[in-house]
């Protein structure tokens, strides 16, 4: 069992793949299960390989999000732990929490496979990096 850093709540999500996910809430939203299963269930449509299960979510207010990412970000995610910070709820009338959520994980896949002999963090996948650099 994973235990949840100070401030948030959650924990492990069986997801339809049979996979985990690990989703923790600020403690600023109410506690309610369904929530960490909503974003664990969201996690689980997108492309992804084992490493959806080494991700842990940390849904968090913009104040906090502001606090760990900085002044203007809107979400982060940190390679070194693994945790993709996010809104619980959409940021804006333009953007949806989905949409931020799927670019933060997009980090953590690339983070997460081999693109050798290119870190994919670094210039994306080949396909797109060829295009790029001919």
């Amino acid at each position: 069992m994973i235990s949840a850093p100070a401030g948030y709540w959650g924990g492990q999500y069986r997801v339809s793949t049979g996979e985990s996910v690990t989703v923790f809430a600020s403690d600023s939203y109410p506690v309610d299960v369904r929530l960490g299963q909503r974003w664990a269930d969201f996690l689980a449509t997108l492309v992804h390989g084992s490493e959806i299960s080494t991700v842990t979510v940390l849904l968090a207010t913009p104040e906090q999000i502001s606090r760990t990412c900085g002044a203007d970000a809107v979400a982060c995610y940190s390679a070194r732990g693994a945790q993709l910070y996010a809104p619980g709820e959409d940021p804006g009338s333009d953007l949806s929490a989905e949409a931020v959520i799927t670019h933060e994980y997009g980090h953590h896949v690339a983070a997460n496979r081999s693109n050798a002999p290119w870190r994919a963090l670094d210039w994306g996948p080949k396909r797109w990096a060829s295009a790029t650099i001919c």
